[in-house]
């Protein structure tokens, strides 16, 4: 008996941690991030002009094809440990991507973190998988990060992106 009501115990103490480690999150998102434009530049990586330049390319492209990319810069995702599950959760929280199509994009970049994030909504996913993802991240946009060029990279990422979900 003693150890069914320890179990039960650590079971209710463990569910508190985790459900309110989540309100701290969703809390954390709510917040600090209010994404009112195409281009978020919160950690302040892009010109005006080179923004300007992305709101453009990304409004044109949903124009044409309903697809909705985002952007977002941020030097940290705190309380998160990684960029995935903050990108993920301000991805599903934002709603990226029309309701009906599921069709959005999320791009979050973490300069002073080292870190690249591309969230695709489930209605891009057989369009534009993983693989896809990652070849992209790895082989067009993180060239160009390194050389600090985050205009070059996310342009030259967003149009490999574009291509790919033209097809």
């Amino acid at each position: 008996m003693k150890f069914i009501f320890s179990f039960f115990l650590i079971f209710i103490c463990y569910t508190e941690n985790a459900h309110s480690q989540s309100k701290a999150y969703d809390k954390n998102i709510d917040s600090l991030l209010v994404l009112n434009k195409i281009v978020n530049d919160f950690e302040d990586v892009l010109t005006d002009t080179q923004e300007q330049y992305l709101i453009d390319e990304l409004f044109d492209y949903e124009l044409k094809s309903t697809n909705e990319i985002v952007i977002v810069t941020v030097a940290d995702f705190k309380p998160y440990d990684d960029i995935f599950q903050f990108s993920l959760d301000l991805a599903n929280r934002t709603g990226v991507g029309k309701v009906d199509k599921n069709n959005g994009i999320l791009i979050v970049l973490s300069k002073d973190k080292r870190q690249i994030q591309i969230q695709n909504g489930d209605g891009i996913v057989s369009l534009f998988s993983n693989e896809q993802t990652k070849y992209i991240i790895q082989e067009i946009m993180i060239p160009e990060f390194r050389k600090d060029d985050y205009f070059e990279g996310l342009k030259k990422g967003l149009s490999a992106i574009m291509k790919i979900l033209s097809k």
